[in-house]
């Protein structure tokens, strides 16, 4: 095994995933400076706790994308909510 950073960030990311880790954000915060603050940490912390299970795939390093998944935008409103809100009328019969 060669440690390199990517490994070092999957074993990170499976030791938060796997285990209960509790962590002292308010004092992690403030020993990391540079402004971070605690709720920045703990959304980070699970950003990379989700992360670990598609580490655990993820064989060679890589983004953790999945092949031929095609890019993710944003969703399309639904036609009902479209309606409700005004953007379609139904045109009537004989009118």
């Amino acid at each position: 095994m060669r440690w390199t950073a990517e490994a070092d960030l999957r074993l990170f990311s499976l030791t938060l995933s796997l285990h209960q880790v509790q962590v002292n954000y308010a004092q992690l915060a403030e020993a990391f400076g540079e402004g971070v603050t605690a709720k920045a940490l703990v959304h980070r912390f699970d950003k990379i706790r989700r992360s670990g299970d598609g580490a655990a795939k993820s064989e060679g390093g890589g983004d953790n994308k999945s092949a031929g998944s095609g890019p993710v935008g944003t969703p399309k409103k639904r036609k009902k909510q479209q309606a409700a809100e005004g953007g379609i009328t139904k045109k009537r019969k004989g009118g």
